[in-house]
């Protein structure tokens, strides 16, 4: 059909679709538990299904989009798989040892999945850290240009960017004294 002709129905042109059908196949269980949502909420089944999936976006929206959503449904899976076969949902929260023990799943799994870094992105930091650290290491340097370089050093050390060994050998130059 012509986009900029109107399409028409019986009784008039059709200026604004309100609702668009949309057919699905469900398991016989979570069209039970539709049915009961419904119910209880007073709306009709489509209604309940309807608010479910704009739910469901919006919160994937809120999160961070479906990727960050779904990395955060793996971490939550993770907590699942530490604890005891015994816990409850979120006892975990109040145990030192076993929070400790999840977040270290946690940081695991996210280096895993880390993208890779662009070798000659970190072959040119690496430079300009050396190049920071023959003039900190310089003896009899002007204390001004010395000052700035720790500057330059605590800034990066500072950087989340970064990862957690470079930050490392950025602090390592803020110390007074660099052997």
């Amino acid at each position: 059909m012509d986009e900029d002709r109107q399409q028409t129905r019986r009784g008039g042109p059709v200026t604004e679709r309100r609702r668009i059908p949309l057919g699905i196949r469900i398991k016989p269980d979570l069209r039970d538990e539709l049915v009961a949502r419904a119910g209880a909420s007073g709306r009709s089944i489509t209604q309940e299904t309807e608010i479910l999936i704009e739910q469901g976006l919006l919160t994937e929206k809120m999160l961070g989009g479906p990727r960050t959503a779904a990395l955060l449904r793996q971490l939550g899976e993770l907590v699942k798989f530490y604890q005891d076969d015994n816990a409850q949902d979120d006892a975990w929260l109040d145990d030192r040892r076993r929070m400790n023990f999840i977040v270290a799943g946690w940081k695991r799994h996210i280096e895993s999945i880390k993208p890779k870094e662009d070798e000659a992105e970190r072959e040119a930091r690496r430079e300009v850290l050396e190049m920071c650290r023959a003039e900190l290491t310089e003896p009899g340097a002007d204390p001004a240009r010395t000052r700035k370089f720790r500057a330059i050093a605590a800034l990066n050390a500072f950087n989340s960017a970064l990862d957690p060994e470079e930050r490392a050998e950025w602090d390592k130059l803020t110390q007074k004294e660099n052997k």
